[in-house]
């Protein structure tokens, strides 16, 4: 852990590259609270990151990498030797004074960039355009990573960290190798006050609460009533489909993949 530490600059935050962010704190444009047990938190602001590498074939030096609240993972701080300055996701392997480089048909090293066509089977790879010209949308959180596993003339196949398959055009850009910070989950939040830093407010168990506010509440003690497994407003929680199956589904693609 110390060593991680050592390694973020102390140095003041480029104010190009920051974005004053508003909190909606669980709010939609009406003020009605849509998302429960939120709450501003302390002040942040966005760092603009560098999603497309437009700057192809011209090499960028990493100076420091900096601490990004809005994410999980540490960001890099990149000057290109054209003089133009931008934030990238950090990808494990990467140190101070390295340089990477965007384009076709380069030597590929961590943190380079290239399109699908130009990257082996079995790399894994980050930042994934899902559609042409975009910004990388897919594979964003520290520790992810996808695989290329099958390529032909016009798309790639993708394998996810969920397992599930993607078809993406070729002509898409990804970035090699894993995403920073893979231990990010055995992380604890010790004190309540750090949640609440972080803009989450205390949830109360149904069981506890009147008739009125939930479907479990009422009853004597810590009684808790025969019920069917409920939301709060009385929707059924277990057993019921959460989302509509995709018409270019897994099943297809394995079959086309493994017969």
């Amino acid at each position: 852990m110390k060593e991680k530490f050592n390694l973020i600059s102390k140095n003041k935050l480029v104010k190009k590259l920051l974005v004053n962010k508003k909190s909606k704190a669980g709010r939609n444009n009406f003020g009605r609270i849509t998302i429960r047990h939120r709450e501003r938190g302390t002040k942040k602001k966005f760092r603009i990151m560098d999603y497309y590498r437009s700057l192809w074939y011209v090499p960028g030096y990493i100076i420091k990498f900096e601490y990004d609240p809005n994410r999980n993972t540490l960001i890099s701080f990149v000057t290109y030797f054209c003089g133009v300055i931008s934030y990238i996701i950090s990808v494990e392997g990467m140190l101070i004074g390295d340089i990477i480089l965007s384009g076709c048909k380069i030597f590929l090293r961590s943190g380079d960039c290239s399109p699908l066509k130009f990257i082996p089977i079995n790399a894994k790879i980050n930042n994934i355009e899902y559609r042409k010209n975009c910004g990388s949308q897919l594979i964003r959180a520290s520790g992810c990573f996808g695989k290329v596993i099958f390529k032909n003339q016009f798309l790639s196949i993708i394998k996810l960290m969920s397992g599930k398959l993607k078809q993406i055009d070729l002509a898409c850009i990804a970035t090699l190798g894993i995403i920073f910070n893979f231990n990010f989950y055995l992380f604890r939040y010790k004190t309540a006050g750090l949640l609440r830093r972080k803009g989450f407010r205390p949830c109360v168990r149904g069981v506890a609460m009147n008739p009125v506010d939930h479907p479990y509440g009422g009853g004597e003690g810590k009684k808790s009533k025969k019920k069917i497994c409920m939301s709060p407003w009385g929707k059924l929680i277990k057993g019921k489909k959460t989302r509509k199956k995709n018409l270019n589904n897994e099943v297809t693609l394995k079959r086309y993949l493994f017969g």
